[in-house]
C-alpha cells in the first residue's frame, strides 16, 4: 500500500510543471465584447404580451357578461321572504315546489303567461334569454365563443346555487351540487330542443317552449306560445344585424324588449276570428289580409284549383290561424 501511494505522488509531481506551463499559455480573455444592452432597445416578450392581452380580454368579457346575465335574470326574478321561512308559511305547489314573490310585479312572464313564481320559472326564463345570446355568440371565433359561453354559464350557475342556498334554505352543499347537475342536463337539452325548433319550424319551437318553460301544462294559452315564438325570432333577427363591437350593449337592449307588443298584435287577430282575416286577392285567390301578423309566411289557398283541393287549403289556412302556427 505504501508503494502504491509513493508511485502516485511521483506521477503528480511530474505532471504539475507541465500543466502550469499550459495554463500560462492560454489568453486571459477572448477580446470580443458583446453589444451593450439598453433597456429601451429590449424587444417585448411574446409570451408576456400574449398574457397581458388575454388577461385584459378576460376581464373585459367578465364585466360585459355579468351585465348581460343580469339582464337575462331580471325578467322573472323572485325572492322568498325571510319571514315566511322563519314562520314556516312558504307557499308550495302540488308537486312540492316552493313559491316566492316576484321582484317586478305585473311582469309578462308571471301575469300574462301565468307562470308560477318559482325557481323553475326563473331558471327557464333565464336560460331562454341565455339561449338567444348563445345563438348570436356562435357568429364569433371559436375561442371568443368559448370564453363568452363559459362566463355566462358560470354566472347562471353561481346565481342558481345562491338562490338554492338563500331563498330555499338548501344548506347541504352535496344536495345543491346534485340539483345543479340536473339543471345542467336541462340546459344542454334545452339548447338542442330550441335549435331543432329554429330549424324545423314554429310548431316545433312552440312545443319545445311548452315542454321546458311551461312544464307541459295542458292549460297553457296557445297565443302565449305564438307570442313567444314571434319574440324569439324577432330578437334573433335583430341580434344578427348588430356588429360585434356593439354586441354587449345591442343584445342587452334587444333582451329588454317586452313580449307584450307581440301579444297585443295577436289579440287583434284572434278577436276578429279566422274568417275575418281572409280576403280575395286580385286573381281570385283566398289570401290573408296584409295587416294580419305573419301573413307573409302563410301560403295561399287558390280558388282556381278543384273544389276538394280548394276546401282543403282553405280549411288548413283557417286551422293555422286558430292554432297560431304556419302552414307548411
Amino acid at each position: 500500500m505504501k508503494t502504491i501511494c509513493q508511485g502516485c505522488k511521483t506521477q503528480v509531481c511530474a505532471l504539475a510543471p507541465r500543466l502550469a506551463r499550459r495554463s500560462a499559455a492560454l489568453p486571459l480573455c477572448t477580446g470580443r465584447v458583446g453589444p451593450a444592452r439598453q433597456f429601451g432597445s429590449s424587444g417585448p416578450r411574446g409570451l408576456l404580451s400574449f398574457g397581458v392581452k388575454s388577461v385584459a380580454d378576460s376581464y373585459r368579457v367578465l364585466g360585459a357578461s355579468e351585465a348581460l346575465f343580469k339582464a337575462c335574470a331580471a325578467p322573472a326574478d323572485y325572492q322568498v321572504p325571510a319571514w315566511k321561512r322563519e314562520e314556516d308559511c312558504v307557499e308550495k305547489r302540488e308537486d312540492g315546489e316552493e313559491l316566492g314573490e316576484a321582484k317586478t310585479h305585473g311582469n309578462v312572464w308571471h301575469r300574462a303567461l301565468r307562470l308560477p313564481v318559482s325557481f323553475n320559472t326563473w331558471s327557464h326564463v333565464t336560460m331562454l334569454h341565455l339561449y338567444l345570446i348563445n345563438a348570436r355568440l356562435r357568429c364569433f371565433g371559436r375561442e371568443t365563443y368559448r370564453t363568452w359561453q363559459q362566463q355566462l354559464t358560470d354566472h347562471f350557475f353561481f346565481e342558481a346555487e345562491k338562490k338554492m342556498h338563500l331563498d330555499h334554505a338548501i344548506t347541504s352543499s352535496a344536495l345543491r351540487q346534485r340539483y345543479l347537475k340536473d339543471l345542467f342536463v336541462q340546459w344542454r337539452g334545452l339548447l338542442l330542443a330550441y335549435d331543432e325548433g329554429l330549424i324545423a319550424g314554429d310548431a316545433i319551437l312552440a312545443s319545445a317552449l311548452w315542454r321546458n318553460l311551461c312544464k307541459g301544462d295542458a292549460t297553457t294559452d296557445p297565443c302565449a306560445l305564438l307570442a313567444l315564438v314571434g319574440w324569439i325570432r324577432s330578437g334573433l333577427v335583430e341580434m344578427e344585424a348588430i356588429s360585434d363591437a356593439a354586441f354587449p350593449h345591442g343584445v342587452k337592449r334587444i333582451l329588454e324588449r317586452s313580449i307584450q307588443p307581440f301579444w297585443m298584435k295577436l289579440d287583434g287577430t284572434f278577436q276578429r276570428g279566422p274568417e275575418g282575416d281572409l280576403e280575395r286577392g286580385p286573381d281570385g285567390e283566398l289570401v290573408l289580409r296584409d295587416d294580419v301578423a305573419g301573413s307573409d309566411v302563410f301560403k295561399r289557398a287558390t280558388l282556381n284549383t278543384g273544389a276538394e283541393e280548394r276546401e282543403k287549403r282553405a280549411a288548413a289556412l283557417v286551422a293555422a290561424i286558430k292554432a297560431g302556427r304556419k302552414v307548411k
